[in-house]
């Protein structure tokens, strides 16, 4: 039943709204940071924990860049706290279809790299990688940026092999 559950969540995310007109891509750009709350994802944990964000989007020839930074805490049993920071960043590139960018040298997820793309949905940029490891077992994440007012609402879910492993949710504000 998880699986089933998990495969309609995805599903509803890969569609989205096609009422709602997309905003344009230059209303994404700008610099943005915030807190938010990850998740295991698991229903019967409660392993949660705390994160800070940064967030910049900025043009870059044929479409966009995306720069992403988390900020968290990491306590391993037994041993002292320390300050953890992942960052990654991204560039997109238009492709025929105007609400659709793929990441420039994205990949073959069967080949084990990530094959990643982008897409404006209303008031959303979201960002979708799949990879399929040697193994057979496979990792689909999604990135949800929506614009508010003042910043960005933004939604993170993983899943590896039809379960949600790690969700994260956040509200950044618009630095400039």
């Amino acid at each position: 039943m998880r699986i089933f559950a998990t495969s309609l969540l995805f599903l509803a995310l890969s569609l989205g709204n096609a009422v709602a007109q997309n905003r344009p891509l230059a209303d994404f750009f700008g610099q943005y940071t915030g807190a938010g709350i990850a998740d295991t994802g698991a229903l019967e944990t409660t392993d949660i924990s705390h994160r800070d964000l940064a967030v910049l989007i900025e043009p870059a020839e044929n479409g966009f860049k995306l720069t992403w930074t988390t900020y968290f805490v990491s306590e391993a049993e037994n041993t002292d706290v320390s300050f953890k920071e992942k960052s990654a960043t991204l560039t997109f590139a238009k492709t025929d279809d105007e609400s659709r960018f793929d990441a420039v040298g994205t990949g073959d997820p069967l080949t084990g790299a990530p094959a990643t793309w982008a897409r404006l949905d209303g008031a959303s940029l979201i960002v979708n990688s799949v990879q399929v490891k040697p193994n057979g077992k496979y990792d689909v994440t999604s990135y949800i940026r929506t614009l508010t007012d003042d910043g960005l609402d933004v939604t993170f879910i993983r899943f590896k092999n039809g379960n949600v492993t790690r969700r994260v949710r956040a509200d950044l504000m618009r630095d400039n």
